[in-house]
């Protein structure tokens, strides 16, 4: 049950972050749901790709006819091992298997991620609501990208899954597998998790505001044209 217990818990430390309520708390937080979500997308695109190789092998009869072959390409395939946004590709827009308003929001959250992580920038303003808008969404793959495959803890569970069993209020583990037990969790990772959609979108236009201005200063002398299409084409791109 490891593999199981450690996404949940992953996600149950990110909650605990939030709820401390500053950047560096919001920042961890955005940083393990992140991770959180990867995670997930790689474990159903591995059994998505498995079946393909099962269905379709190499050098051999397909299993399968042509018209159910899946319609990503061997590069994109390729780059979803390793890459983010490959793996948004193939299991959403492929494989409908999340739904284009989560690919947004885990695309451009990932790009803030990335942004925290990789060159220490902090968006004040927003980060604590684009963390919730985040948490929402990951708990929600948790009901969509099943994790299928794994060991139930015997009738004297390890500490560790003594200790996620009574957090969670689960009294029989078998439920984990089921339907109701996985949207038990998801309650339980959602309490005390709400997101203000009216500061959001508030809080989220003034950010954009100071992102032009800061865009602006660093091209001063320029035309407008020339000042705001790459701005517009960088947020374009998150969508």
């Amino acid at each position: 049950m490891e593999n199981v217990r450690l996404v949940y818990e992953q996600i149950e430390t990110a909650r605990e972050h939030l709820l401390q309520g500053c950047v560096l708390h919001s920042r961890l937080a955005l940083i393990l749901l992140d991770n959180v979500a990867e995670l997930l997308m790689a474990k159903a695109l591995e059994e998505e790709l498995a079946f393909e190789n099962f269905c379709y092998p190499p050098n051999r009869e397909p299993r399968l006819s042509d018209d159910r072959r899946p319609k990503y390409t061997a590069e994109e395939r390729e780059a979803a091992r390793s890459e983010f946004e490959p793996k948004l590709r193939i299991l959403g827009h492929h494989l409908n298997k999340i739904s284009a308003e989560d690919r947004a929001i885990l695309k451009i959250c990932h790009r803030l991620r990335n942004e925290a992580f990789h060159a220490g920038t902090i968006r004040h303003t927003i980060l604590a609501h684009i963390t919730v808008l985040l948490l929402q969404t990951v708990v929600s793959l948790t009901l969509k990208l099943l994790i299928r495959s794994f060991v139930l803890p015997g009738p004297r569970p390890a500490e560790a899954a003594a200790g996620f069993l009574a957090r969670f209020e689960i009294e029989d583990a078998m439920s984990i597998a089921m339907d109701a037990g996985r949207e038990h969790i998801a309650r339980k990772l959602l309490e005390g998790i709400a997101l203000d959609v009216r500061s959001f979108a508030d809080t989220l236009s003034g950010d954009l505001l100071c992102t032009v201005k800061d865009f602006a200063a660093r091209r001063q002398g320029q035309s407008a044209a020339c000042v705001l299409v790459p701005f517009i084409g960088r947020q374009a791109g998150c969508h």
